[in-house]
């Protein structure tokens, strides 16, 4: 099952001339982990903020594209409600450990370790 399909022609924070984020395709199906990396300053924070509803809107900003959460427009979404569907953790996942279970710190830690191996 896809629970996100993004199609990001590009975003532009408010009172910048400097696209942020530029040509993404991504589709997330359910149980995948998903990771982002780069520079800083590739966009990694902004496409983050995209995908969970808070740019356009908390980051005022102008986004040209369709992102979809579960086949819904994140902005037809009501404020909040996406933090019971998308989950964001940051390079420090351990700092987040008061919202995930056991089971879930575990399967992050374990992933996070095999993929410094690589």
């Amino acid at each position: 099952m896809e629970i996100i399909n993004a199609q990001i022609k590009s975003f532009t924070y408010r009172n910048s001339t400097e696209v942020s984020v530029k040509n993404i395709d991504l589709s997330i199906k359910e149980g995948e982990i998903v990771i982002f990396t780069g520079l800083s300053g590739s966009g990694k924070t902004t496409l983050t903020r995209i995908l969970n509803g808070l740019a356009p809107g908390q980051y005022e900003g102008e986004l040209e594209g369709s992102v979809k959460i579960l086949g819904k427009e994140v902005k037809d979404y009501q404020k909040g409600e996406l933090c019971n569907t998308i989950l964001l953790i940051n390079q420090d996942g351990e700092s987040r450990k008061d919202i995930l279970d056991e089971e879930e710190l575990k399967n992050l830690k374990e992933y996070f370790s095999l993929r410094k191996e690589i």
